[in-house]
């Protein structure tokens, strides 16, 4: 990457850190303000001036929706017709600059993303009103035009020329209103929250209290982006009772019941819960995932892998045919691909480890053989290797769907590091959204790396590895 493309690559960072204050935004509208810009876009769209309607919370909303009943047909895309008519030129250059700069539109479709997520909750109320699957798919695409990083970003900071009457309508009518509903007749316009609070990977998220709150006492709970009821969401989770675990039947608020509590809590307060249950892990993998996946798109690293893998048990078998192991079923789940997960913690191919055997030489015919069932996962930077252990043929089903996760080194033998891959990934996703560990910029090169909070890796890695902290000590030290 040259010096002209870094510069870009941190002007497109700037944009997005612009535009991420504008639409969480906790102030209330000016509703003068935004009434004549909705005015204005009718006009312009040819379109008879509209009823506006000013709604405190999505809850008031769904109460004239509800009333009013209106059909598909009388859905406009306010803001993105108005993109569509910015400028044809603008949008051929900005289709070109996508193609130039694969990794900052990436970026910038990432972070629209993460305000879609958020909205998406917001409107959640509003779904048996809009009961259409191309309703809401024409409101999504509503939601994205509010993220105008890309627009902003190449009309004002590159200078590409647009239509300026329908920029200087559709810019101010993004910044002051995100939350809108346009019908030919109509127009609902929602209140910005007065309160609104994201964790590290800005989803929805707050401990002991709303993660959103409207004016007319509307609220919303959440747990790193999932909607959790207020009979958690009200509790601290040191006060989350592990006796919910086996009353709660919804996946969902189970996952988020098992990662508030923490896997050291369970063991101790409910021992009779199986931690280790598959449905449950495989759902866990598949939610941490997704969310890494969009906080790595989002942070311009190279994809690691994908939830929706093409890989299956059967597939890895096929690739294990030639050594007399099983992979376990938390391995299969994950289509690896050599890529940095976390500090020092970079994942190694299946297949080449597999098929090459690929390994440090001093491990090579002493703790690893091509005979013992061990497959290598991980590796750090000062060559120390994470590893599991492969079934033999003839164990139970239950024994191959989880491997401890060995770590060793040149100065250390041996050790278990994790009771499982799923721990590890919790462990992870955990930091991620904490800010233990956050993504930085070089000014220089404008290449991402990971960075760690060491202060707040402990109670992280105690919540989800407790018999094993002692030897994550040793780790972080020797790193």
């Amino acid at each position: 990457m040259n010096q002209k493309q870094i510069q870009k690559k941190l002007l497109a960072y700037a944009y997005i850190e612009k535009w991420r204050k504008i639409l969480f935004k906790t102030e209330p509208i000016n509703q003068k303000n935004v009434a004549e810009l909705i005015e204005k876009s009718y006009r312009i769209l040819d379109l008879a001036e509209p009823k506006i309607i000013f709604c405190q919370s999505p809850l008031e909303a769904h109460k004239h929706l509800s009333e009013i009943q209106p059909s598909i047909s009388d859905y406009i895309r306010l803001k993105g017709d108005l993109i569509s008519r910015l400028d044809f030129k603008l949008l051929l250059k900005i289709r070109c600059y996508h193609a130039i700069y694969p990794q900052i539109s990436t970026m910038l479709f990432f972070e629209a993303e993460t305000f879609l997520n958020v909205a998406a909750r917001i409107y959640e109320v509003l779904e048996d009103c809009l009961e259409s699957q191309h309703l809401w798919k024409m409101i999504d695409s509503e939601l994205m035009a509010s993220s105008l990083y890309d627009n902003d970003l190449y009309i004002e900071g590159l200078k590409c020329y647009c239509n300026y009457e329908i920029w200087n309508i559709l810019k101010p009518l993004a910044e002051q209103c995100p939350y809108i509903l346009s019908f030919t007749d109509f127009c609902i316009v929602i209140n910005r929250p007065f309160e609104l609070h994201l964790d590290k990977t800005n989803c929805l998220h707050a401990e002991g209290k709303p993660a959103v709150i409207f004016a007319d006492g509307f609220k919303i709970y959440s747990y790193h982006g999932t909607t959790i009821p207020e009979k958690y969401g009200r509790f601290q989770y040191s006060q989350w009772q592990t006796q919910w675990l086996l009353e709660e039947n919804d996946e969902d608020l189970r996952m988020v019941l098992i990662r508030g509590i923490g896997y050291e809590r369970l063991k101790q307060e409910l021992p009779e819960y199986n931690c280790n249950n598959w449905q449950d892990c495989k759902n866990l993998i598949s939610d941490i995932l997704y969310n890494l996946d969009l906080f790595f798109r989002l942070n311009c690293l190279r994809k690691p892998y994908s939830s929706t893998s093409n890989q299956t048990y059967e597939n890895y078998h096929k690739l294990t045919k030639t050594r007399p192991i099983q992979v376990p079923k938390e391995v299969s789940e994950i289509d690896l691909r050599g890529m940095q997960i976390a500090p020092n913690l970079i994942i190694l191919s299946f297949k080449d480890t597999v098929r090459e055997f690929d390994c440090p030489e001093w491990m090579q015919g002493n703790y690893i053989t091509p005979d013992n069932c061990a497959i290598p996962i991980f590796y750090g930077i000062h060559k120390e290797l994470y590893y599991v252990f492969g079934y033999e043929e003839g164990f139970s089903r239950e024994e191959k769907e989880f491997s401890e996760i060995w770590y060793a080194s040149e100065k250390s033998e041996p050790q278990i590091c994790a009771s499982s891959l799923t721990n590890l990934l919790l462990t992870i996703i955990e930091c991620y959204q904490t800010g233990a560990y956050e993504i930085g910029m070089d000014e220089d090169t404008g290449i991402p790396y990971i960075k760690q909070d060491i202060s707040k890796l402990e109670t992280i890695f105690r919540k989800f590895n407790p018999e094993y902290l002692d030897v994550w000590q040793e780790i972080w030290k020797a790193a």
